[in-house]
């Protein structure tokens, strides 16, 4: 196999000498390293940005193809650009970014994910980067799950060939109970981020990505000791904020073989720990014991703060939502006419200004003929 490792940087130098500096302490070289420089974006970038030039073309722990980009492209473009440049010539490749520091083995663990698993085409995206879980590896010094991350990653040209910024991807998934089941486990934030993706809130590449290993029930592979430490969390990124939650300490090791898991399965232990942050809860709680079936209504940032404590208490039998259909952890989402049909289900309002939950509890009353007492106003329940 070809594999080639790309680097993208634009204007931190500190990061970016981190970054290299990690690489040049691998304990495999990448074959061969390919640096994009996006283009200048304003004059005040224009020094650390020629700091950043200065020190990619000062690079010599291997072989290097240096591509400086005469526009500014953004992180998104010049991520999906560079990789397929790269795969051209190429049949796998890892991806770095200027705040990823990797640890001394992380490509030595990336190749041999690339050999064990070239032709198991159900296996999309391997990462350097340990997510935060409370799982402890047992036989092997990896585990597979559904999330994909962009912090030291790589993948396959045959699976990469599949991407594409498809905006009805995610109505797709979640007209399918299954699917959508999948999406709540392991990325119960992509939908929301997706939709600000098409309004121009963000320019996410990696949800699309994310959602199409979804879409076809992919597998992602991470070691369970990080070897990708993100130093981007200082203030100086775009799309990076300033916090210490991802500072993880690296994993040193030298390991002649990683123990890689030869069955494509994701343990039950691996599904549990992704609830909260990143998957849903209502997918990982036993709700048969609950007696006490509720409909909610309103499943926005509200909702979500609280979904844990919905899990816990009642047994949701339906959701509904005037802007989503289809399921959410494999639970229909119906038009508010339909509540009407789900005799003695008390029905939550979900939405935090009073003004409206008011209007849906009057429509709910009014038009569909559901009896106050059997209505609920979240704020109410959850102060």
């Amino acid at each position: 196999m070809n594999i080639a490792t790309i680097l993208f940087t634009y204007n931190r130098p500190l990061h970016t000498q981190q970054v290299l500096e990690g690489l040049s302490r691998n304990s495999v070289l990448p074959e061969k390293l390919f640096i994009f420089q996006d283009g200048l974006k304003k004059e005040h970038d224009e020094k650390s940005w020629k700091e950043v030039s200065e020190l990619i073309h000062s690079v010599q722990i291997c072989p290097i193809e240096i591509i400086e980009s005469q526009d500014n492209k953004g992180l998104a473009k010049s991520i999906v650009d560079g990789i397929n440049y790269v795969l051209k010539d190429n049949d796998a490749v890892i991806v770095l970014e200027d705040d990823c520091v990797p640890a001394p083995d992380f490509i030595n663990f990336m190749l041999q994910v690339f050999h064990k698993y070239r032709n198991e085409k159900r296996v999309y995206c391997a990462s350097g980067y340990a997510w935060h879980i409370n799982v402890e590896s047992d036989q092997y010094d990896a585990y597979f799950h559904g999330r994909m991350c962009s912090w030291g990653w790589g993948t396959w040209k045959d699976r990469w060939l599949q991407y594409n910024q498809d905006n009805n991807i995610l109505q797709r998934i979640m007209i399918e109970k299954e699917k959508s089941i999948e999406l709540a486990a392991w990325a119960r934030d992509y939908p929301n981020m997706l939709f600000d993706r098409i309004k121009g809130n963000n320019n996410s590449w990696a949800v699309y990505w994310g959602l199409k290993i979804i879409e076809n029930s992919g597998l992602c592979i991470c070691p369970y000791k990080t070897l990708i430490k993100n130093v981007g969390f200082d203030g100086s990124g775009v799309h990076c904020g300033l916090i210490d939650t991802y500072r993880d300490d690296l994993d040193e090791t030298i390991r002649d073989l990683y123990r890689l898991p030869d069955e494509k399965v994701i343990e039950d232990s691996i599904y549990d720990n992704f609830k909260g942050d990143l998957g849903s809860y209502l997918v990982h709680y036993n709700r048969k014991n609950i007696s006490e079936n509720v409909i909610i209504y309103g499943m926005g940032n509200f909702f979500q703060q609280y979904e844990n404590n919905i899990a816990l208490q009642y047994n949701v039998v339906a959701l509904s939502d005037r802007e989503r259909n289809g399921f959410y952890a494999g639970i229909e989402i119906i038009d508010i006419s339909r509540i009407a049909d789900f005799v003695g289900c008390k029905v939550i309002i979900m939405i935090r200004d009073m003004n409206v939950a008011l209007e849906i509890s009057n429509e709910l009353e009014k038009k569909y003929g559901i009896d106050s007492s059997q209505i609920v106003l979240g704020t109410e329940l959850f102060k």
